[in-house]
């Protein structure tokens, strides 16, 4: 499909002047002599050269895709223009896969060279980022003594002035595995692609397509089959049918099949196949992974391919079988007794279940927390099977930490920040205020909770420590100075004894010498535990220490972490208060739209003496998200529209998109009949017989090129092999020629095939093969075949805009007039 396939057969030779080239196709030999010189329609003159009209460029005009992207893709286009907006990442992809057989009849192997003209206008001063490739000479420059001239390497040096352009050719060399690139034309002025001048040259919208959506000149020559004289194209004759025909950014339309064609513009751009309907809708999928969806051919709307994916999270030791808090931290109070008692009955297949400790002094009042991954933008369910008792009051809370001040993915630092006593999460509930523009990261936080006997002194403080000099502190002195380790504790203020937690919800003000005037106010939330290694020393004597610092100690120190954005922290929580006592029941609480990958579940229990059980703790997420589509086919019975994703299939009918499934891999290709759903991909297929809710995998012995639906599920190998499917297996039928097209012709109640250079023939069965009317000799795009329900046959060209007809399979092959666009699908509306 990507290279240009040279003829096979001898062609006649030309001697001299040969004013008409279609005579230039019959078969002879390839030798000439000199004869007189004279202009032919060809343009160029015959000056007793050999002429080989098939072989032979008349012109060379190729298609340039404009777009804002640095992405070039070889098997896409040939020509770029690219418009900088901003600085722009040049990536030169690989070029589609190289065919399978290499090997030349005289033992030497052929390899692909491809080329790729790049145009770069800047919009604005921009700097471009090239990938490895081999560079060609720029131009030349003094040396420092001016006395010589040195080469001057690409690629150009950056920034580059805005509106100005660049002109580049790249060339990827298939047996090197190599890119070259050359400069043709550097800082020139250019005009904006965006607002591009009048194009005198470019021919108004109606010529050359007349009215009737064809043009008189097809994309080849051809000649007959039969006779080998050569063909001009003409419309077949009125008969009933409705076509449509795919375009890149277009539609064509017949209502007689065929005789007239009218071409419909506006639809969806960048077109990669479509399925239609008529009244009931057609579904068009664009190169972007989109679907768009219509009723008349003229107008689209595009379609959300909704999915919705549950998942339960792994919570670690949520049901208490570990026999203890394994995988929980304990947050305030004391810690909770884990249960194997049967006063109450455990639940069915438990052992434990959790509850306060009874025996410690106090009411037992406790609140443990554990993290759970999660999937960004999903809603995040927990739940929890509780017990309580009259009097009891026990509290489920779901929080997100989503108001962060550190951002690991932009920083080169680990993630976490370990210490030998605890690992503590940098991610934090910190919001920032005024202009931190000049703040990158975070250097260092110094916490400091220090009782000192010997002078008389109780101090608190936590002090932040931002790049750029930015440094703040909230710091608490106490007047009252106590006796006793356990009278500080009492007197805390600021921060917690055992983590350096803050108690109240604090404000920082940050200032630098080096942004006189200026300050940042930081937002600290109750609760907050600062990313540093506790360490705790205690010396002889009168004095007792306890420090939670970065700067004290081998085994401390904090990493610098990058500054994220500012987005809003959520919690949820139900409690047990309105619950009946002396039975199980489920609790549960919500948050939608989690904006970050990790939530916090919290299980608290106070009050009374009166105990509340806790068991089977855990959280569900379920993720809604919008798919890409990849293809597109129909279902004539249940008259629906099915949309590939590498995910789902989707359902359109009657302007409604339903999920139907998952699929078992990505498709390449998908069909549908009724409750019968089957997509290849490469060398496997799978099939379902229960519209979509189960698949069967299957291993094909090769790739596959087709999957057929009607009237039973077929799979057309790229080798010719033809396999039918039944019951989650296959079984070969028989083989034609390699790259063959395979359709129905349900008029006749026959298959029908054409290779690629459009020899035709016929089966009952897929078994025994009939030979057939071929279509018409020329061009090089592989050959695709459309049955009608009236009965004529439809040949047309993938990639070109030729059509061919055919009233039977044993009567000769038209050629008719061409589409104004290439063709890259054909349907009957049905």
């Amino acid at each position: 499909m990507f290279e240009r396939q040279i003829a096979q057969q001898g062609l006649k030779s030309t001697v001299g002047a040969n004013p008409d080239p279609t005579g230039d196709r019959a078969g002879g030999s390839a030798s000439a002599t000199g004869g007189a010189v004279n202009l032919d329609k060809r343009g160029h003159e015959h000056i007793g050269q050999r002429i080989y009209d098939q072989l032979e460029l008349r012109n060379r005009v190729e298609t340039s895709v404009y777009q804002k992207s640095g992405d070039i893709s070889p098997g896409k286009f040939g020509d770029y223009i690219i418009r900088a907006e901003g600085d722009v990442q040049i990536s030169l992809n690989k070029p589609p896969a190289v065919p399978e057989n290499q090997l030349l009849p005289d033992g030497s192997s052929r390899y692909r060279v491809w080329r790729v003209g790049i145009l770069i206008f800047h919009a604005v001063d921009a700097n471009i980022s090239w990938p490895t490739a081999t560079w060609g000479r720029l131009g030349y420059e003094f040396d420092s003594g001016a006395s010589t001239l040195n080469a001057v390497g690409g690629p150009p040096s950056n920034p580059r002035a805005a509106g100005t352009a660049d002109r580049f050719e790249a060339v990827y060399i298939e047996r090197l595995g190599q890119w070259f690139i050359s400069a043709e034309n550097l800082a020139f002025s250019a005009v904006d692609p965006e607002t591009p001048t009048a194009d005198p040259t470019e021919p108004a919208p109606s010529d050359p397509v007349d009215g009737d959506g064809t043009i008189d000149t097809p994309d080849n020559s051809y000649t007959d089959p039969e006779t080998g004289d050569p063909m001009v194209p003409v419309a077949p004759d009125v008969s009933s049918g409705s076509l449509v025909a795919l375009h890149l950014n277009a539609l064509s339309y017949t209502d007689d099949c065929g005789a007239t064609w009218s071409r419909i513009p506006g639809s969806p751009s960048d077109a990669s196949s479509f399925s239609t309907l008529g009244a009931d809708g057609t579904v068009i999928v664009t190169t972007d992974g989109k679907a768009h969806f219509g009723t008349d051919l003229h107008k689209f709307k595009e379609l959300k391919l909704e999915s919705k994916q549950e998942t339960k999270g792994i919570l670690e030791n949520g049901d208490f079988e570990t026999g203890d808090i394994t995988g929980w931290t304990l947050e305030s109070g004391v810690q909770p007794a884990v249960l194997n008692t049967q006063q109450p009955r455990q639940r069915l297949g438990s052992k434990y279940y959790l509850t306060r400790d009874a025996k410690s002094a106090g009411d037992g009042s406790f609140a443990i927390s554990q993290a759970a991954k999660v999937r960004s933008g999903s809603s995040v369910t927990v739940l929890a099977e509780v017990f309580v008792s009259s009097g009891s009051t026990g509290t489920l809370t779901l929080k997100t930490s989503d108001l962060t001040v550190f951002d690991d993915d932009a920083g080169v630092r680990p993630y976490r920040f370990y210490t030998s006593e605890q690992i503590s999460d940098p991610l934090s509930e910190i919001a920032i205020d005024g202009d931190a523009s000049s703040i990158t990261h975070l250097e260092d936080i110094v916490v400091d909770l220090n009782y000192t006997k010997t002078s008389n002194e109780f101090t608190e403080s936590i002090e932040f420590k931002f790049n750029n000099g930015w440094r703040g502190s909230a710091y608490v002195n106490h007047a009252a100075i106590p006796s006793t380790v356990n009278e500080a504790k009492s007197l805390l203020e600021l921060l917690s004894w055992s983590n350096g937690d803050l108690i109240n919800e604090t404000q920082i003000s940050l200032n630098s010498a080096q942004y006189p005037g200026q300050t940042i106010t930081l937002t600290i939330p109750s609760g907050w535990r600062p990313p540093v290694g506790r360490k705790v020393s205690f010396s002889s004597g009168s004095t007792q220490i306890l420090t939670l610092s970065t700067t004290q100690g081998s085994n401390t120190g904090a990493y610098p972490y990058t500054i994220g954005t500012r987005q809003g922290g959520r919690q949820a929580s139900v409690n047990t208060d309105g619950l009946n006592p002396g039975f199980w029941q489920t609790i549960s609480c919500s948050l939608d739209a989690v904006e970050s990958e990790q939530v916090t579940i919290e299980i608290a229990s106070a009050g009374t003496p009166a105990n509340t059980y806790f068991d089977n703790v855990g959280v569900v997420t379920v993720a809604q998200r919008n798919e890409t589509a990849l293809t597109v086919c129909r279902d004539l019975t249940r008259r629906r529209n099915i949309i590939a994703t590498p995910e789902s299939l989707h359902q359109v009918t009657a302007n409604n998109v339903s999920r139907i499934g998952p699929v078992p891999f990505t498709p390449g290709a998908v069909v549908a009949r009724d409750a019968t759903i089957g997509i290849i991909s490469g060398a496997q297929a799978a099939v379902s017989e229960d519209n979509g809710s189960t698949f069967s995998k299957i291993a094909l012995p090769s790739d596959a090129s087709q999957i057929i639906a009607e009237p039973r599920l077929v799979v057309v190998l790229m080798d010719g092999t033809i396999l039918g499917i039944s019951g989650g297996s296959t079984n070969a039928l028989s083989t034609i020629a390699a790259g063959s097209f395979v359709a129905f012709d349900a008029r006749r109640q026959e298959w029908i095939a054409t290779d690629q250079a459009g020899n035709v023939s016929t089966s009952p069965d897929l078994v025994a093969w009939t030979v057939a009317k071929a279509m018409p000799i020329g061009g090089t795009a592989y050959r695709a075949i459309l049955p009608t329900d009236i009965g004529r046959l439809v040949g047309y060209a993938e990639t070109s805009r030729d059509l061919f007809y055919s009233e039977a399979p044993t009567e000769k092959w038209t050629l008719g007039r061409s589409l104004a666009d290439p063709i890259l699908q054909l349907e009957e509306v049905k």
